[in-house]
C-alpha cells in the first residue's frame, strides 16, 4: 500500500464526536500528525457514510454501501411494470452510483417467468444489465439484456421448475442530474396472470464511485 493510500486509510478516532450527522463542512483540526484524509462522517451531500478528503478538490467520498432487503416475500401478477416494494435505493443529486439487485424469485406455471426493469427519475446517465436464470445451472442459459434507459423491461418467458427458487440479477452505473430520487426495481409476470413471488432475503446495494 503506498504511503498516500494508507494515509487516507487513517481513521482518526479523537476527531470523530466532532463530526455531526450529515456535516458538509471541512472537519476540525486533529492531533498532530493525524492525517484529515482519513476522518469519517456521513455527509448529505453524498448520502453514504464516506471520509473528508482533503486533497485537491477537497470533498467528502463515499465508501460504505447503501442497502435494501426483503423481509417477507412479495409477489405480482401483473403483465405491466410495477415498483418491487422494498427494492428502492436512495440516491443524491449529481452523483455517479454503482448498484446491484440480488433476485430470488419463483413462478407457479413453468410457461411464465419474470421480467425486471429499473426505475429512476432524472438521471442524466444509466446503464445496467438484467440477468435472468430460466433454470438451474447447465440446464439452459440464462435470459440477459443492457438497458440504457428506465423502464425497459428484460424478460424470462418459462421456468425450468415451478415454485423452485431461481436468481437474477440487475446492475449497473448511474450518474445522477439535478434531481434525487431512488433506483427502484420493477418488475412484471411475463404472462400477466401466473403469480411471481420475489423471496425474503432479495435485496440491493449502491456504492458512490464519483
Amino acid at each position: 500500500m503506498s504511503n498516500a493510500n494508507y494515509q487516507r486509510s487513517f481513521v482518526a478516532v479523537a476527531a470523530l464526536s466532532a463530526i455531526a450527522p450529515g456535516a458538509t463542512t471541512p472537519v476540525p483540526a486533529l492531533p498532530s500528525g493525524a492525517s484529515p484524509n482519513g476522518v469519517i462522517g456521513h455527509s448529505t451531500s453524498v448520502g453514504v457514510p464516506c471520509w473528508y478528503d482533503t486533497v485537491s478538490p477537497a470533498q467528502w467520498r463515499g465508501f460504505g454501501m447503501r442497502t435494501c432487503v426483503l423481509a417477507a416475500d412479495i409477489t405480482t401478477a401483473a403483465g405491466a411494470l410495477g415498483n418491487a416494494a422494498g427494492m428502492a435505493l436512495a440516491v443524491k443529486s449529481n452523483t455517479s452510483y454503482a448498484f446491484k439487485f440480488f433476485v430470488r424469485y419463483r413462478s407457479n406455471n413453468v410457461a411464465a417467468g419474470i421480467g425486471l426493469a429499473i426505475g429512476t427519475l432524472a438521471f442524466s446517465t444509466q446503464d445496467y444489465t438484467v440477468r435472468i436464470a430460466a433454470a438451474a445451472a447447465g440446464l439452459g442459459p440464462p435470459v440477459e439484456g443492457t438497458r440504457r434507459a428506465a423502464n425497459v423491461v428484460a424478460t424470462s418467458f418459462t421456468v425450468d421448475i415451478i415454485n423452485s427458487n431461481l436468481l437474477a440479477t440487475v446492475e449497473g452505473l448511474i450518474t445522477t442530474g439535478a434531481t434525487s430520487g431512488n433506483i427502484q426495481l420493477r418488475w412484471l409476470s411475463s404472462d400477466g396472470v401466473s403469480t411471481i413471488t420475489m423471496r425474503a432475503g432479495s435485496g440491493g446495494y449502491l456504492q458512490v464511485v464519483a
